[in-house]
């Protein structure tokens, strides 16, 4: 993912007089097919496709191809629940449900079980983090430019170096990060929002791969302690 920052001030003056609204635009990965061998017995795949679901439904077959998942042979199953050894629709997507469902494995507060059945470093190393500690609110509907999200999970993030002053992180499931705002003594009193949802082809997505991975790699030399939890990406 990739955030592209952009002025607005329309919203301004509606809400927060003189403050301006920052725009978020977040570019998603176009999903291409890369001839993943999946198995004549994952109905799940054969069955999925060529469904073409909007963003704010979830994740197409052709996204988990082109994924470190598929890669390692990881199935749908797996985060979803389900049989894919069943071609019988009651039988196969028996266990899956929404994500607004409680019981569901991708409900925002089950995400980090159900990733950390097999990234326990990950999930223990989450759990320290403010991510994992400050999660106020999950099932909102937020509205902001680009459309209206259901399930939508607000973490009021702070540092030690400011411990009265939060940003408050919206994310919606199937998209992410969609909006940030505050609360108490934020000195930057800045708001975000998603304006924009757009696909990148196979280039741009090896584009923002690249400085995805610098990213890290700078991450993992200025907070070291934090980040030599988790093996870097690769």
């Amino acid at each position: 993912m990739r955030l592209r920052i952009e002025e607005s001030r329309r919203r301004s003056r509606l809400r927060c007089g003189a403050t301006t609204v920052l725009g978020l635009t977040i570019l998603i990965a176009a999903a291409q097919a890369t001839g993943v061998e999946t198995g004549s017995e994952d109905h799940c795949v054969s069955c999925h496709d060529s469904d073409q679901l909007p963003i704010a439904l979830g994740h197409s077959v052709g996204e988990w191809r082109v994924s470190p998942h598929a890669g390692a042979a990881v199935g749908c199953e797996k985060c979803h629940g389900g049989d894919p050894s069943s071609a019988l629709a009651d039988v196969a997507h028996r266990g899956v449900l929404p994500a607004s469902d409680p019981k569901s494995l991708v409900h925002p507060r089950n995400l980090a079980t159900t990733c950390g059945t097999c990234h326990a470093k990950e999930r223990a190393a989450y759990a320290a983090t403010v991510h994992g500690a400050q999660v106020e609110e999950t099932d909102q509907q937020v509205c902001v430019a680009a459309d209206c999200f259901d399930h939508v999970m607000m973490i009021a993030e702070s540092s030690r170096a400011e411990p009265n002053a939060f940003q408050l992180k919206y994310y919606a499931p199937g998209v992410g990060n969609i909006k940030i705002g505050y609360r108490g003594d934020d000195a930057t009193r800045a708001q975000l929002e998603l304006v924009e949802i757009r696909v990148l082809s196979p280039e741009e997505m090896a584009e923002v791969r690249e400085m995805a991975l610098k990213l890290e790699e700078n991450a993992y030399q200025i907070s070291k302690e934090v980040y030599d939890q988790t093996e870097p990406a690769e």
